[in-house]
């Protein structure tokens, strides 16, 4: 490869450190003047900066991660509460089917309040659900207890929307 011969004026305190600099590492003046400006020239293959995007790839990696996570316990807490209301709701006589609407419709009104007030009080479902059930469940089994029931207790103890150990709301 050819090269091109160019001259270059630098301060005598930038001189010394060259000098030392190239005696140290016993390279050519010429190499290490190449280098550096390669480095300033091509920024991507300027060190460190492998590591930087690396570290940035891994935060990336690791949120992503954790949304993943709250997807798949937010899903299996949907399919569960699914299961359990169409296999356990009875079908409601014609007659009483107002005083349903009023109810639910009250219900409903409750859960949107409370969903609001977790979300502006920055409430982490998953994190109850992991606090409830431990770090990992066991591999193929979406309960804490792989007994079947959601709450690891039989079915035995009704959970409530303000969080485990806290009274329900009565509507």
């Amino acid at each position: 490869m050819t090269k091109k011969r160019y001259t270059v004026h630098i301060s005598e305190p930038v001189a010394r450190k060259f000098d030392l600099v190239a005696g140290r590492h016993r390279r050519a003046r010429s190499a290490l003047v190449e280098e550096a400006l390669r480095a300033q020239l091509e920024p991507a293959q300027y060190p460190g900066i492998d590591d930087t995007v690396g570290r940035m790839l891994d935060d990336l990696q690791n949120a992503i991660a954790n949304i993943e996570l709250n997807r798949a316990v937010l899903s299996e807490t949907l399919a569960v509460f699914l299961q359990f209301y169409f296999t356990v709701t009875h079908p409601l006589p014609e007659s009483e089917w107002e005083s349903a609407r009023q109810l639910g419709s009250a219900r409903y009104t409750d859960l949107v309040a409370e969903v609001a007030r977790r979300v502006a009080g920055d409430f982490d479902f998953v994190a109850e659900i992991l606090a409830i059930t431990g770090p990992q469940l066991p591999e193929g089994d979406a309960t804490a207890s792989g007994d079947g029931s959601p709450n690891g207790n039989n079915g035995h103890e009704q959970s409530s929307p303000e969080g485990p150990g806290r009274k329900p709301k009565r509507a």
